[in-house]
């Protein structure tokens, strides 16, 4: 008897585990659309505190979420990347930016350290009317891309001078200008590119 109840108990709690690990919820990631705040918060893209709809966080956290980045006519108009490596899906520029003096300039200015590439994996969009905006930062395209203004009177400049825009598959430039070398080993197709 004693030793039919040793034999059991270790089956007992074997299926006890299985069922507890069965059990725990899977986390799944998250969609987020972050969106520049347009007061003048401070200018570091990776304090929260500078971002709507971002689950209290910045885009490109670690986590695994995905993060659509959106630019409004806004006060503040020059978010310093201070992200090392930051991945979104997106980025998009909109509103009438023609009350300011200038649109977005987007750069690493000031950061010492770390790779301020961003990655970019579902397009550049500016819909946005009234001024320039300028991405002076190093650009990745993951997969097939579009870079794109959809205004006749705004111009989208991308990159620094120095640090590349990397493509590994299509990259399709519309009214957009590039400001640093290319490189990988994909095609470029320019529709009303500079």
């Amino acid at each position: 008897m004693i030793k039919k109840l040793i034999q059991f108990i270790p089956a007992f709690v074997v299926s006890i585990s299985s069922l507890l690990i069965i059990s725990i919820p899977m986390a799944h990631a998250a969609t987020w659309t972050c969106t520049w705040r347009p007061q003048d918060l401070g200018n570091l893209m990776d304090d929260p505190n500078n971002w709507f709809g971002c689950n209290s966080t910045y885009p490109g956290a670690p986590g695994g979420d995905t993060y659509n980045v959106v630019f409004p006519a806004a006060a503040n108009l020059a978010p310093v990347d201070d992200i090392s490596n930051m991945t979104v899906n997106s980025i998009t520029f909109q509103g009438n930016y023609s009350s300011y003096a200038e649109g977005y300039d987007i750069s690493s200015d000031g950061v010492t350290s770390g790779s301020n590439t961003i990655t970019v994996t579902g397009g550049i969009t500016d819909s946005s009317t009234g001024q320039t905006n300028n991405i002076a930062l190093g650009i990745t395209a993951s997969g097939n891309q579009t870079f794109t203004t959809s205004s006749s009177n705004t111009q989208l400049n991308i990159g620094d001078g120095s640090d590349p825009i990397t493509i590994s598959n299509n990259l399709t430039l519309g009214n957009v200008v590039v400001n640093s070398p290319l490189a990988g080993s994909g095609t470029l197709i320019a529709s009303d590119a500079n």
